[in-house]
């Protein structure tokens, strides 16, 4: 319900995969309710024509179960999202995963059943499913 700068905060997984967000003091806000990009390659003509409002390093998911954590400039967790190899959480081969718009919150966020295979096609030449940035569609 109020902006966030993520300036100093970090993302992990239970394992070796640590970034701390940082742009020089320069801040990374985001709105009440809004998206942010965070991405491996900011490079759009290479990450599939996806805009990407900070460009991170050192950190990766896994296919199969992991988990992402979020965590403020104090070290204090925000949010963490933990998931398997697809027995309680969606695992379509090809295909991301994607957050019922009904289900945002730190709580809801953490049960499979809220969660879907992405069925969204990108569009501009890239065939693949997700809503990077947008609002996601409903789970069906």
């Amino acid at each position: 319900n109020h902006a966030l700068d993520l300036e100093g905060c970090s993302i992990a997984d239970l394992g070796s995969n640590h970034h701390t967000i940082d742009r020089g003091g320069l801040g990374l806000s985001i709105a009440a309710g809004g998206r942010l990009v965070l991405g491996i390659n900011a490079n759009s003509t290479q990450n599939g024509g996806i805009p990407v409002a900070y460009k991170y390093a050192n950190f990766s998911l896994t296919n199969g179960a992991d988990a992402i954590l979020l965590r403020d400039g104090a070290g204090m967790l925000v949010d963490q999202v933990s998931y398997d190899d697809g027995i309680f959480w969606p695992d379509t081969a090809g295909r991301s995963i994607s957050l019922d718009p009904t289900a945002f919150g730190p709580l809801s966020n953490d049960h499979g059943g809220n969660w879907c295979a992405a069925d969204t096609f990108i569009g501009g030449g890239n065939t693949e499913r997700g809503t990077p940035g947008l609002l996601n569609a409903t789970c069906p």
